[in-house]
């Protein structure tokens, strides 16, 4: 896909989780980063100075999935070449089989990678300070 600079300039507002909003009568405060959340920011500030990346937003776009069913990906990445993905910082339970994803985040991120057809990855880290990740 090509991305024009005003797709890029759309994507890259800041989004309602990043700014304070008043919604039913309250005011919401923007959620901030966990501490997963907050190392991949890092992993993917060291990939953009390489050049590895153009940019990354956090929260910077819902998919309508279902009625009252949505998706919000933790992190959308664009990288050097133009190629947008969906990446979404997952804790991993560690099984006798290897690493697992609870189920229903498993269902949310299959069904917006078909439904788009993005690249959808679930991404964590390893023992050895590295990522780990599955694509949808």
């Amino acid at each position: 896909m090509n991305w024009t600079q005003g797709d890029i300039d759309r994507l890259t507002q800041p989004t309602p989780a990043e700014r304070t909003v008043k919604a039913r009568g309250k005011i919401r405060v923007p959620r901030g980063l966990n501490k997963t959340e907050r190392a991949y920011s890092a992993h993917l500030d060291v990939e953009k100075r390489l050049g590895v990346i153009r940019w990354w937003r956090f929260e910077g776009m819902t998919l309508k999935l279902a009625d009252d069913c949505r998706f919000t990906a933790d992190f959308v990445v664009m990288f050097a070449d133009g190629t947008l993905e969906l990446h979404d910082t997952k804790v991993i339970h560690r099984g006798k089989n290897g690493p697992h994803i609870e189920d229903d985040a498993l269902v949310k991120l299959r069904t917006a990678a078909e439904q788009f057809d993005i690249t959808v990855k679930a991404v964590w880290p390893t023992p050895n300070g590295e990522w780990g990740s599955k694509e949808f």
